[in-house]
């Protein structure tokens, strides 16, 4: 550093002396202290101040990155992500989150925005602290590979800033003492680590970081403490960094010299920003989305559908079941589902397929005449006569034809309180009657008693958990009431309207449930809750009951409707794209924690916004073989019907997009 006092160079002795202390070592070229001295005789009395400390920054000064800082975090969450099954946008959020929040913490706290690597991660660890992922592993032992992880993320885009190690080199050569003074989360072993693996480490003679002062360049009490520390002269220190305002100003403000080099910041990608809000899976994601086109756009059911299959393999790991039993008709498609997803994560609960029906458990379940108060068909039938109440205990017509003729009255007649009614009164009184009654209930009751032991399942130990579309949950209502207390059942379902239960019977909706809205798209995913029940219709009709041919249990259908023709011509082809695009999501999703259910949200969405006329069209001509009241329309009304269902579905839809469209726009996942 020089010095200049006015003074006139008089002699060549004199020229020749300046000369020689002006070049000396790296200060100046001799040509140009000739021309300077040439064009003016006078020139200053020199004073070489000797800097014989210096100040370097790491970070964009030595050591350099070919990569933003932030595609460096989101590559070391990839390697965790890889590791530990998990989403590395998840991964990558949560740590930006932490190291946010510590900042603010500490700043209020101390002034200083300091914090280490160790705090990020134990913050972040902490929110796994309900996880199952944490079950069996040290969290110390966590850090430390989740440590070393960033360390090799940060060492594979590193490389040296060559100019400025020349000239380190140069400086130490003069027997000056340097120093790495950085502003950073990692401490000084770890960037100790990174200097040897670039081969510079002997040019320092120590390195201080923010993290471990918890004070910084930035507000200058970096610089105060490392003066202090190692008694130095703050006029024979020169600072160099490539920061303005902590490298220059900083240091000038605090007595230092300081010198701040340009380097040119490396941004960060498009596509990792991208990537990093929307999942590392986000364009495979719109890939699936658009297979097949328009046609069926139904097959994009495969979103909500996986997400309902990871839940219910996550709630049936937490129970500890071994075996789970997923209900006649809509339960033989989930069954196919999760199996797939079985095989993918390798998880070792078996799966049953168990045909029932509410009528054929219904009838299994009940109790004597004397004992019995039908509480279960009352709240689901409103306003039943004699007839209906028959045909749903499996009562065949010409069974009900005797029992009327006997009773004399008509049986057609409805009552909103069935139960106390004058017709019901003659019904239980009717010999015949009650002798059919007692026939059908042990006979059905002692069939499915055998048809469950086929399955060789301690139910009185393990209890049972079934699977089902939903939505009230009646038919494990039934079964719980057939096993009489000595058998827990636990459901889940797609949507369940009446959650939770006694003690002997556990409801659970896995992506509807009310009266819970804590559960991520709760609300969204009750909107077309018919569809579900199309989408994974069966092959075979209804059950209605059980018999045994020959010492072994036998199921007996219904033949109300033949669903076989519809099932062939627009459920099965609709299933097979729902499968081939369900696979390539398990393919994609094997993590703890992932956006799937952000996914699986806007994808029904985005499915919502591309619903056309013919996809209209595609439902109701789904439901119209389906054995539900509103279908049972003559066939005079069919093209009504059609109508009238087009325009309802359209005004469900509107209102759908009203009230949640915005919202969706926004949403986030949730911290588990």
């Amino acid at each position: 550093m020089l010095k200049f006092s006015c003074r006139k160079i008089k002699t060549k002795k004199s020229k020749k002396r300046l000369c020689s202390l002006l070049t000396h070592k790296v200060y100046f070229k001799k040509q140009t202290i000739d021309n300077c001295l040439l064009f003016g005789f006078y020139c200053v009395k020199i004073i070489i101040m000797k800097n014989s400390v210096i100040f370097v920054d790491c970070f964009n000064t030595i050591i350099c990155r070919r990569v933003s800082p932030e595609e460096v975090i989101f590559n070391w969450a990839k390697k965790v992500g890889e590791k530990y099954s998990f989403e590395s946008s998840y991964f990558y959020n949560w740590f930006n989150e932490v190291k946010r929040k510590l900042a603010i913490k500490k700043k209020l706290k101390t002034g200083e925005a300091e914090y280490s690597i160790d705090e990020i991660l134990i913050g972040v660890l902490s929110k796994l602290k309900n996880s199952e992922f944490l079950k069996n592993k040290n969290l110390e032992t966590l850090k430390k590979e989740m440590l070393e992880l960033y360390v090799e993320a940060e060492e594979n885009v590193q490389f040296l800033n060559v100019e400025v190690v020349n000239r380190l080199e140069e400086f130490k050569s003069q027997d000056k003492k340097l120093y790495v003074v950085s502003d950073f989360y990692c401490g000084k072993n770890i960037l100790e680590r990174w200097l040897k693996n670039l081969g510079i480490n002997n040019l320092f003679d120590d390195i201080f970081v923010s993290c471990e002062y918890q004070k910084s360049k930035r507000t200058g009490r970096l610089y105060k403490q490392i003066i202090k520390t190692l008694n130095l002269n703050k006029k024979e220190i020169l600072m160099i960094g490539d920061n303005r305002h902590a490298d220059f100003v900083k240091a000038k403000s605090c007595g230092l010299k300081a010198e701040q080099i340009k380097t040119l910041p490396v941004k960060m990608n498009k596509d990792i920003k991208i990537l990093s809000k929307k999942g590392e899976n986000f364009l495979k994601y719109q890939e699936i989305f658009a297979e097949f086109g328009d046609n069926y756009n139904y097959s994009n059911y495969a979103f909500p559908l996986f997400l309902f299959e990871k839940r219910l393999f996550t709630a049936l790991e937490n129970a500890g079941a071994k075996n789970v039993f997923f209900l006649a008709r809509e339960g033989q498609f989930l069954k196919k589902l999760f199996d797939e997803y079985c095989e993918i994560r390798g998880c070792k609960i078996k799966s049953h397929y168990l045909q029932v029906s509410r009528n054929s458990v219904l009838v299994a379940s009940l109790k004597p005449l004397e004992e019995e108060d039908f509480g279960g068909l009352i709240k689901e039938a409103i306003n039943l006569n004699i007839k209906r109440f028959l045909i749903s205990l499996n009562f065949t017509y010409d069974e009900i034809e005797k029992i009327a003729q006997k009773l004399k009255v008509n049986i057609n007649a409805r009552s909103s309180n069935f139960i106390k009614s004058k017709e019901y009164k003659g019904l239980i009184s009717s010999q015949t009657f009650r002798r059919l009654y007692e026939e059908k209930r042990l006979e059905q009751q002692n069939a499915f008693a055998e048809y469950l032991k086929s399955y060789n399942v301690n139910f009185a130990n393990e209890g049972i958990h079934v699977v089902d579309v939903g939505w009230k949950g009646t038919i494990q209502d039934y079964i719980t009431k057939f096993f009489n207390g000595k058998v827990k059942t636990f459901g889940y379902y797609l949507g369940c309207k009446i959650a939770g239960g006694g003690l002997y019977s556990q409801k659970t909706g896995l992506l509807y449930s009310n009266p819970s809205n804590k559960m991520m798209g709760n609300i969204i995913f009750h909107h077309r809750m018919f569809a579900y029940e199309q989408v994974c219709r069966a092959d075979h009709n209804r059950v209605a009951g059980y018999k045994i041919v020959e010492g072994k249990p036998k199921i007996v259908y219904g033949d109300e409707v033949d669903d076989n023709k519809v099932y062939r011509e627009l459920i099965e082809p609709l299933q097979r794209q729902i499968i081939v695009k369900f696979k390539k999501i398990c393919e994609l999703d094997k993590n703890y924690y992932s956006l799937m259910e952000v996914t699986a949200i806007k994808s029904f969405w985005k499915m919502l916004k591309k619903t056309s006329k013919a996809d209209y069209t595609w439902i109701t001509q789904a439901e119209d073989c389906h054995f539900d009241n509103f279908a049972r329309v003559g066939f005079m009304f069919k093209r009504w019907k059609h109508g009238l269902r087009y325009c309802w579905f359209k005004l469900d839809d509107f209102n759908f997009k009203m009230r949640f469209g915005l919202r969706l726009k926004f949403l986030k996942p949730r911290n588990k």
